[in-house]
């Protein structure tokens, strides 16, 4: 007789039949169009700067694409804890930041670079963006000389690419917040930045120096990041 507590036994599959077992589920793969997506966006980075091309930026623009796309992935990863991808998006950023940094800054100062007369604090307090680029880092605009192995203005352009990293750190840091709002107010929070954009491009207001630059690329880019999200939601 059949136990009305424990059921009958399962039939076991007939031998070469299907299994009645659940399937295991399904690991993400990669996003085969978010690649295709990243490679065009570098393949035009190297283009432009090889040939100099301007019209390339309006054909596509490889910073509006590499921002979307990371925000894309930023708010997939956020549906696990905020700390524990915040913690893993800076350690990798932060390790190639560091090794460049020692390279540039141990060149800068065999060349001499240091900090002018009674500005010795805010000297080294600045240089610490070369550790966690929370602002721009500070560099020479010119040093050594131009008969030299590097050219005078070699820190310029060595420091040229790091606003991508300040504003990526950003970003990540800011990640938890900006998602929560999207995910409640859509279209305030994804044109928030476009107006933003609007005001600082039309010098209605004018925010000075680096302090300027680094609040501009954020807002230019906040919105190529939060639209991100709306790909990913």
């Amino acid at each position: 007789m059949t136990s009305l507590t424990t059921g009958p036994e399962p039939t076991p599959p007939a031998e070469g039949g299907p299994s009645t077992e659940p399937a295991p589920a399904r690991k993400e793969g990669r996003d085969r169009y978010l690649d295709f997506l990243r490679t065009l966006a570098l393949l035009r980075v190297v283009v432009y700067h090889t040939f100099g091309w301007a019209w390339l930026t309006f054909v596509f623009p490889s910073m509006g694409v590499m921002f979307a796309l990371a925000g894309s992935l930023m708010a997939r990863s956020l549906r696990r804890p905020a700390l524990g991808v915040i913690r893993s998006r800076v350690r990798r950023l932060l390790l190639p930041l560091w090794i460049y940094g020692v390279v540039v800054l141990t060149i800068l100062f065999m060349q001499g670079w240091g900090p002018a007369k009674g500005q010795e604090s805010w000297f080294w307090l600045r240089v610490l963006c070369w550790i966690v680029p929370v602002g721009s880092p500070p560099f020479p605009w010119h040093i050594g000389s131009e008969s030299g192995l590097l050219s005078d203005t070699w820190a310029v352009q060595a420091a040229a690419p790091l606003w991508y990293l300040r504003a990526y750190f950003w970003f990540v840091l800011l990640s938890p917040l900006m998602l929560w709002l999207f995910r409640r107010m859509p279209w305030q929070t994804l044109l928030a930045p476009l107006a933003l954009t609007a005001i600082f491009g039309t010098d209605l207001v004018n925010i000075p120096g680096q302090t300027g630059s680094a609040v501009t690329d954020f807002v230019t880019f906040g919105a190529c990041w939060i639209l991100g999200f709306a790909h990913h939601d």
